[in-house]
């Protein structure tokens, strides 16, 4: 399975961060694609040694369940609410990325492990961190997600 996914480079309008309503633009830009996110890299090139993106999620979107098979990702939550399912082996569980996780920092899906975000009815923003350089064969999605 593969995912399309809308990326804007530092370069693109969308990635002006000095604008007050950034967060917001980019939910818009999440709500208008067809798989209903958006991201902002903010890395120089796919080889940087350090992966930063701003991620958004529209409204009762999700993002697939997907694993990685060589990195860990850090996940901050910045904006809106939602849900991050991880499943490591046999064990299961919800994190809920609300008032709470802003407060907290970091939610730390590791390598091998099967995870999918989710965003509430405002949508969800976040930004994640993993080592580079980036590789597309890395990440594996699940056959079966309702993507709705």
């Amino acid at each position: 399975m593969e995912y399309d996914l809308t990326v804007f480079k530092l370069d693109d309008a969308v990635a002006d961060l000095s604008r007050e309503d950034a967060v917001q633009y980019l939910l818009v830009e999440a709500e208008s694609s067809s798989n209903g996110t958006a991201r902002i890299c903010f890395h120089q090139s796919d080889t940087a040694a350090l992966q930063l993106m701003l991620i958004a999620v529209a409204p009762g979107r999700s993002f697939p369940l997907h694993l990685h098979k060589k990195k860990n990702e850090f996940l901050v939550h910045m904006a809106g609410s939602g849900a991050l399912e991880l499943s490591e082996g046999d064990k299961s569980r919800t994190v809920a990325l609300d008032e709470s996780t802003r407060e907290s920092g970091v939610v730390f899906p590791p390598k091998w492990a099967w995870h999918s975000v989710s965003a509430g009815p405002k949508g969800l923003v976040f930004l994640e961190f993993s080592q580079g350089p980036f590789d597309p064969d890395d990440t594996v999605f699940a056959q079966v997600h309702n993507q709705q």
